[in-house]
């Protein structure tokens, strides 16, 4: 939120006042926070949630390859803390490396779940999954938000 008043101050400059236009102008383009929630759904394997999310965002309009993008690079990180547990590092080192070190206990230790948790299969082919989905997703022969929920939900499971 303090990001997103920053923006809005950055935005209007020196006027006088602030306008209901200037707070729609300073919010377009932003991402929803159900995006990020999303993401945290996919990584905690937490299917009904993911699904849930998903459908909030389609009935807002939104397409979903940010939130693709977005839950990509969080299991990209639970992939590289699956690799520092592998070396041996503790648990601070992973939330450092996780970017979760300031974050409140029970998403430490939800994080931490979920690095124990996630399948490194899943994770080793991250990279071709994301491919290939993308490349279905932009193909036209499905439309391209059915085949990324449905990408979705695949790596929540």
């Amino acid at each position: 939120a303090k990001q997103e008043v920053d923006k809005l101050v950055l935005y209007v400059g020196a006027a006088e006042a602030i306008t209901a236009d200037d707070v729609r102008a300073s919010l377009s383009g932003a991402i929803p926070a159900d995006v990020f929630r999303l993401a945290e759904a996919v990584s905690t394997r937490n299917v009904k949630q993911a699904d849930r999310l998903i459908q909030i965002l389609l009935e807002e309009g939104e397409d979903l390859n940010a939130a693709f993008s977005i839950t990509l690079a969080d299991l990209g990180k639970l992939k590289a803390a699956q690799a520092l547990r592998a070396e041996g590092k503790d648990d601070t080192a992973i939330l450092q490396a996780g970017g979760k070190f300031k974050a409140p206990k029970p998403a430490q230790a939800a994080y931490l779940q979920a690095v124990k948790a996630y399948p490194p299969a899943r994770l080793a082919n991250l990279p071709m999954y994301a491919l290939e989905t993308l490349t279905h997703a932009r193909s036209g022969v499905l439309e391209g938000n059915l085949v990324l929920a449905r990408a979705l939900l695949a790596l929540a499971t």
